[in-house]
């Protein structure tokens, strides 16, 4: 897809807002006049996090750089290393051993800020893709495998059965 395109596209999904196939994340933090840079680790967790959620489901798009409400305040005072961080996100911030699939990727200028656009497409269940690195996180809201899903109902199966025929 052309960058004209891809550009279009994104200013397409900001007016149409939010949605089961659509997220925006903002770079910045902070009370209206006082919002400063968000930390880079956090916005590439949260880049990470929500292409895989996307290529788990039905795949989708995400602007970096966008409010919640469609406001565009960009990327400001991010440098060149801040950009390639984030962009490097959907390989970095995601396990090797379950990637994701072929992310598109591009930087673009909306009402003259900067924003990222990635899109990820809908992933075959037998590789879903999972965040990585230290999460923090209670276990139950840890994205799990198909595989493991898939043992642990067999393993509940079988215990069931076997109480039965005890």
């Amino acid at each position: 897809m052309s960058a004209i395109a891809v550009s279009e596209r994104a200013r397409t999904a900001i007016e149409l807002g939010e949605s089961h196939f659509r997220e925006f994340k903002s770079a910045l933090e902070g009370p209206p006049g006082e919002k400063r840079k968000r930390p880079i680790k956090d916005i590439a967790t949260n880049i990470a996090q929500t292409l895989v959620a996307f290529a788990n489901a039905d795949g989708g798009e995400l602007l970096v750089g966008v409010e919640d409400n469609g406001e565009v305040s960009g990327l400001p005072g991010f440098s060149e290393a801040d950009y390639a961080s984030l962009e490097a996100a959907p390989t970095t911030r995601v396990h090797s051993s379950t990637p994701l699939p072929p992310v598109k990727l591009r930087r673009l200028s909306i009402e003259g800020k900067g924003v990222l656009y990635f899109s990820v497409p809908k992933e075959p269940p037998t590789n879903l893709p999972q965040p990585c690195g230290k999460l923090k996180l209670p276990l139950s809201s840890v994205p799990l495998t198909v595989k493991y899903l898939v043992r642990a109902a067999l393993a509940s199966l079988s215990a069931h059965f076997s109480v039965l025929h005890a």
